[in-house]
């Protein structure tokens, strides 16, 4: 499973153990991989759509995918980034 970190949006407490209850639950799990969140792809968006949902959502950072590591540490599955 791929879960990607973007700051203010996919970080919260909340949305945290919602996503380690249901994927704690998964059989056959061999490990949750942490992805930050980059922008290097917003200029292509602009040239394709025309918009950019996530202006202002600054890249994740070493110190985010840590944090959500963190607040997923009472479950039973292994991290990776």
């Amino acid at each position: 499973i791929r879960f990607l970190v973007i700051p203010t949006i996919t970080d919260s407490d909340e949305l945290i153990q919602n996503f380690g209850k249901f994927v704690n639950g998964l059989r056959n799990l061999e490990s949750v991989e942490l992805l930050a969140y980059g922008t290097h792809g917003k200029d292509k968006w602009y040239e394709i759509f025309n918009e950019y949902h996530l202006e202002g959502i600054r890249d994740a950072s070493r110190e985010d995918l840590e944090a959500v590591e963190k607040k997923l540490a009472n479950f039973n599955f292994k991290i990776v980034y």
